[in-house]
């Protein structure tokens, strides 16, 4: 018998950007809070930070009728089946999780970034004041 693996799948249809995910996974995680400025968009926070794991991010645009349109996603680890991010940690602090999700050792982690330089959606980040990676650990 095959290993279970776990998918996480997100209908935009149903998404209203009301960023609920964003607020769950930092209570989840006990993350704290940020203090941001308005730059004048819906974009808040600006990006994906090292205490910021999911992210509904905004593009705004206008349509050919010149409509102001919006385009959001959420973005956050793909948990990638064949992860850049683990193939490149020396330390073994990101891992494949039982259920085949990428997970992460913090303890393990000894700050090289190899990991923030190999992902190609650009999705763990590097706090100076830790000297740690940090990302989703679903």
């Amino acid at each position: 018998m095959s290993k279970p693996e776990l998918v996480k799948l997100i209908d935009t249809t149903l998404c209203t950007a009301c960023r609920g995910c964003q607020v769950a996974c930092k209570q989840w995680n006990e993350l704290p809070g940020l203090k941001t400025k308005q730059l004048g968009t819906y974009q808040n926070p600006p990006d994906l930070q090292w205490n910021t794991w999911t992210l509904i991010r905004f593009q705004e645009y206008e349509d050919k009728n010149k409509n102001f349109q919006w385009i959001f996603r959420k973005d956050g680890c793909m948990h990638c089946t064949d992860a850049a991010c683990v193939k490149v940690c020396p330390s073994g602090s990101l891992y494949y999780t039982p259920l085949k999700t990428v997970g992460i050792h913090r303890d393990k982690c000894i700050g090289c970034k190899e990991c923030v330089s190999a992902c190609p959606f650009h999705i763990p980040k590097y706090d100076a004041k830790t000297d740690k990676v940090y990302k989703c650990d679903l």
